[in-house]
C-alpha cells in the first residue's frame, strides 16, 4: 500500500527566503516558489493544506488549500510551485517537530 500526502510545511529561509509571492489580480492566492518534490506527491497535495513557515520551530505565517501545482521554470525537473488559496485557519499553525529534510515536512496519512 503506498503512502498518501495529507499535508506541506516549508520553512522560508536560506534560498527560500523570497520564494512566496503574491499571485497579482487574485484576492487571496500565492505561489510558494520552487520545492524539491515528485510529481506523485504533488499531485496528492493538490486540495491539501501548504503551511509556510519562518523556521522549524515556529508556527505558520501563512497557509492554505493547494489549489494546484506547476514545474518551476528553468529548474530541476523535480522542483514544484505550489498555488495556494490564503485560508485563516492556516495561520499560527505550529510546525512538526519531526520528518523535516530539505526545509520541508511531507504529512502523510497513517498507514
Amino acid at each position: 500500500m503506498s503512502k498518501k500526502a495529507l499535508a506541506l510545511h516549508l520553512v522560508e529561509k536560506g534560498l527560500h527566503k523570497a520564494n512566496l509571492q503574491k499571485v497579482p489580480e487574485t484576492l487571496n492566492e500565492w505561489d510558494t516558489g520552487n520545492w524539491w518534490i515528485s510529481d506523485r506527491t504533488a499531485a496528492q497535495l493538490q486540495g491539501q493544506k501548504v503551511y509556510l513557515h519562518k523556521g522549524q520551530d515556529k508556527a505558520s505565517h501563512i497557509g492554505g488549500e493547494v489549489i494546484f501545482f506547476r514545474q518551476a521554470s528553468g529548474a530541476d525537473t523535480k522542483r514544484k510551485v505550489f498555488r495556494f488559496r490564503e485560508s485563516p485557519q492556516c495561520f499560527g499553525v505550529p510546525a512538526p517537530t519531526t520528518g523535516w529534510g530539505n526545509e520541508k515536512c511531507i504529512i502523510w496519512a497513517p498507514q
